[in-house]
């Protein structure tokens, strides 16, 4: 499917008579369009915030976009991006959509393919954030199920500090009866863990695989199993990782086994939940920095991510505190006029099961 709008359309949207006027592609993807949009005020057809519009591609029903946006919509966490409203567009196309804040910085994909492999302690630091957002996520029984480097972006949130932020989140509480067909089951082959390709279902286990697996490339600049497969599941499934410190040879025991224990084939010997790794990596954070207190993750990153954003020159002379989408402070009260959302899913968040040769 291509794109039915061609930048500077005004595409109608919302209940309250919202409109949105697409400025700039910022992404495609095999099930959406992304856009850089303004929002128009429901009266005055004037300017009212710039978002990211994500146009879906394929046709939805009403039932299946609230089960897949629902719940992410409430939470509220720096490190997973907000969804301010979803629906579907007030013309006869009628497609799904989704509104979120518009970040400044670059997808972590974007930075690994420019720079390569991250310095140690910024990784570490990175994984810390990525774990801690999988864990409010898994609180709330939400599966990310296409965890990789391009669905991870670094948003500035002041001069040289960014933060990481999960997108495109699979939108699958853990049950049957909740999970949504409409963006696939998979996720990309490359991140998907071993039980994957033989049946079994999403876990926090193969959020954490996935997970492990981006890690693993920030510290090393390469897949840890090679950039290309004819046969995913094979790869998965027998092939192993070479040992960290065989590409690392700064990394320290615990890591080293901490991210044999991430990438483990079997479910079961993976750590437990997504705080495990968050507490786990922040004793190794502690231990580098009395290795090196004086250790800087200066390594050109910021200055690449400052490309990407573009012209901020103003504001990379100054200091200033998070963005409020950042701070995830009330939205207005029509910002969720789309849909609201319903009662989130009660099922079981599973942990995942060893797979089955």
């Amino acid at each position: 499917m291509t794109c039915p709008y061609d930048l500077g359309a005004i595409v109608p949207a919302g209940r309250q008579g919202h409109h949105y006027r697409l400025v700039r592609r910022v992404g495609d993807g095999a099930s959406a369009f992304v856009f850089e949009a303004d929002r128009l005020s429901a009266k005055e057809r004037g300017p009212r915030e710039r978002v990211a519009f994500k146009l879906f591609r394929q046709t939805v029903s009403p039932e299946e976009l609230q089960t897949e946006c629902a719940a992410l919509h409430a939470l509220a966490h720096p490190g997973i991006v907000r969804i301010l409203s979803f629906g579907f567009t007030r013309d006869s196309l009628r497609l799904p959509y989704i509104v979120m804040p518009l970040l400044t910085g670059g997808p972590l994909r974007t930075v690994l393919d420019n720079h390569g492999a991250l310095a140690l302690a910024r990784s570490v630091d990175y994984a810390i954030e990525m774990f801690a957002a999988l864990e409010t996520a898994h609180a709330v029984k939400l599966l990310h199920r296409d965890l990789r480097p391009s669905n991870i972006f670094l948003a500035r949130i002041a001069p040289l500090i960014h933060r990481v932020v999960l997108l495109d989140f699979g939108l699958s509480p853990e049950s049957a009866s909740c999970v949504p067909p409409a963006l696939g089951l998979l996720g990309h082959p490359a991140y998907a863990a071993p039980e994957l390709f033989y049946g079994k279902p999403h876990s926090v286990g193969t959020d954490i695989y996935a997970a492990g697996l981006v890690f693993y490339e920030m510290l090393t600049g390469t897949h840890a199993l090679g950039s290309t497969s004819h046969d995913w599941a094979y790869t998965h499934y027998f092939s192993i990782a070479p040992p960290l410190d065989s590409l690392l040879p700064t990394a320290p025991p615990l890591l080293v086994d901490f991210v044999a224990s991430v990438l483990a084939k079997v479910v079961r010997l993976r750590p437990p939940s997504a705080k495990a790794c968050a507490l786990a990596l922040s004793a190794i954070q502690e231990e580098l920095l009395v290795q090196s207190p004086n250790s800087t993750s200066e390594d050109g990153v910021d200055s690449l991510l400052r490309r990407l954003a573009g012209p901020d020159s103003a504001e990379d002379t100054q200091v200033e505190g998070p963005p409020s989408h950042l701070l995830r402070q009330a939205s207005n009260p029509d910002d969720t006029d789309e849909c609201a959302p319903p009662s989130a899913c009660n099922g079981p968040i599973s942990s995942g099961s060893p797979p089955s040769r």
